[in-house]
């Protein structure tokens, strides 16, 4: 199981909230039924691989719907030797 973190910034918009783009991300990751987490400053998606770069397509053509401009940070976490999930992770963590 792999995971994607990703961060979007819209640029020109006129407003420094960020929220509605962060709200239609996710409701993209949610029409595709892949489980998702919230940080602060990103969104960590689970799946595999072909599937996480299949929604940063859709995630950076759904950004660049409302601006003409969009930064976004994509960080893979890729491990192949034991089987993780978001929530084992999270867990671990508060351990």
């Amino acid at each position: 199981m792999a995971f994607l973190e990703v961060s979007i910034l819209p640029v020109g918009t006129g407003s420094s909230s960020i929220s509605s783009y962060i709200k239609g991300a996710i409701n993209e990751i949610e029409e595709e039924g892949l489980k998702y987490t919230i940080t602060p400053t990103s969104i960590v998606i689970e799946g595999d691989i072909d599937t996480l770069l299949e929604i940063s397509k859709k995630l950076h053509k759904k950004s660049l719907e409302r601006t003409n401009r969009v930064v976004i940070n994509i960080q893979i976490d890729d491990r192949t030797d034991k089987t993780v999930t978001i929530d084992r992770l999270v867990e671990t963590a508060r351990m």
